[in-house]
């Protein structure tokens, strides 16, 4: 499926919504009921599958974050983006688009190259006027500032500058020494110029990340958490992934690789696995460990998730995610709007709804009400007929086969307990 296909499949059905007063800002989303359920439990299965291994750690940290600290990681000098400005029709392009200007700068085209390389940018723009090129280079901090009376902060680029800080305080609460993790999930903010990829480049996103900290085995541990994220992605059925070792590296990471996932053909990036070394930034005297970090943005997961599982016949959308991710878990319909049916069937509703997030629906046909779950993804739907008033049996349909079958009522919790998170890692033996 297309992106815009995909976006308006999620604006049909309330995973995000449509805000007319975002109309000018690119790739910024309010998440509806549907989304923000779904982003909870995937936060919620990533966070399970971490805390399975021992000597790992929960810590959440401020959004703002001071001037001192960034200058300290090297963010103000190096978290910086080259752009190409036109002046004649006020746009911005990206520095790639230097080689199309190779005709113009004839044979000065690698010594801008090379002057780019050194940061000279005075030289390289002195130069353009001096060919009649209307082009500029800029160099833009991708960081969102905010100035106060007496200081500059900044929103967070990255959410793992605040786990190094708080490093050795970590070790003395806790007692743990390395090997040893820490997890975090929080939102980030860039300044995004060429964000036309949705989901994908952000001027407000959320990440999951953890910093595991070692002295020893470097490597080993690299591939073992390396080979933990593939089988993880194999356990939400997303198969469809390759590793690519990273040669650009970001200025914080020694060594780094990616996980990308096939998007119409295209791979894009998922999550990042780096080798960093970020605590010599702050503890100049003291032997650091090196950090093993494993980032992954929550709404590429959210947008991963969508187009990895969405199938649509004849316009019919089916959202077949795995039960423990899936927004709503049951949906109880009565069949007909009769009123004994009705408060038989609320009553059903009230007692679950407690231990399974379950939804009540009696307005339109029953198959209308059937497509609607099927197409948010819930895996089982309940109905509740004249029969059930006398032998407590219910009709279950499953999502996936759309088969029905009946049951009597004290069976309901044996299929609804395959919604959670705990009978999914011990379906795949964890």
């Amino acid at each position: 499926m297309y992106k815009d296909e995909i976006i308006s499949f999620l604006y049909k059905y309330g995973f995000i919504l449509k805000n007319n007063f975002h109309k000018d800002i690119k790739s910024l989303y309010d998440y509806g009921h549907y989304g923000v359920l779904l982003n909870n439990n995937l936060k919620n299965i990533w966070s399970y599958y971490y805390l399975i291994y021992n000597n790992i750690y929960f810590i959440d940290t401020n959004i703002l974050t001071t001037n001192l600290l960034l200058n300290r990681s090297k963010h103000i000098k190096n978290f910086n983006k080259y752009i190409l400005y036109n002046i004649k029709n006020d746009k911005f392009y990206k520095i790639d688009r230097l080689k199309y200007l190779k005709y113009l700068l004839i044979k000065y085209y690698y010594l801008i190259k090379y002057l780019l390389k050194n940061n000279k940018l005075k030289k390289i723009n002195l130069l353009f006027i001096k060919l009649n090129i209307h082009y500029y280079i800029l160099n833009i901090n991708l960081m969102f500032s905010i100035k106060s009376l007496n200081n500059i902060y900044y929103l967070r680029p990255e959410i793992s500058q605040k786990v190094y800080i708080n490093y050795f305080d970590i070790i003395n609460k806790y007692k743990c020494k390395p090997p040893f993790g820490i997890l975090q999930i929080g939102k980030s903010f860039r300044k995004e110029i060429f964000n036309k990829e949705k989901f994908f480049r952000m001027y407000e996103f959320e990440q999951m990340e953890m910093q595991y900290f070692v002295i020893n085995n470097i490597k080993y541990y690299f591939k073992f958490w390396l080979q933990q994220r593939i089988k993880w992605y194999k356990m939400l059925n997303i198969y469809n992934i390759k590793i690519v070792k990273n040669t650009k590296l970001p200025h914080y990471a020694l060594y780094s690789k990616d996980i990308l996932f096939k998007i119409n053909n295209v791979y894009k990036e998922i999550e990042g696995i780096h080798i960093r070394n970020d605590l010599n930034n702050f503890y100049i005297k003291k032997k650091n460990p090196y950090i093993i970090e494993t980032s992954l943005g929550l709404n590429r997961l959210f947008y991963l998730i969508i187009i990895n599982n969405l199938i649509k016949r004849k316009q019919k959308y089916i959202l077949k995610i795995p039960f423990c991710i899936s927004p709503i878990k049951c949906a109880f319909l009565p069949l007909i709007k009769y009123k004994s049916i009705i408060i038989f069937s609320y009553k059903i509703y009230h007692i679950i709804k407690y231990k399974y997030n379950c939804v009540y629906k009696d307005k339109k046909s029953i198959g209308k009400r059937y497509l609607l779950q099927d197409s948010i993804g819930t895996p089982f739907c309940i109905t509740i007929d004249y029969i059930t008033l006398y032998n407590k049996k219910i009709t279950l349909r499953f999502r996936d086969n759309k088969l029905q079958k009946r049951i009597c009522i004290c069976r309901i919790y044996k299929y609804l307990k395959h919604t959670t998170i705990n009978y999914f890692f011990k379906k795949n033996n964890l």
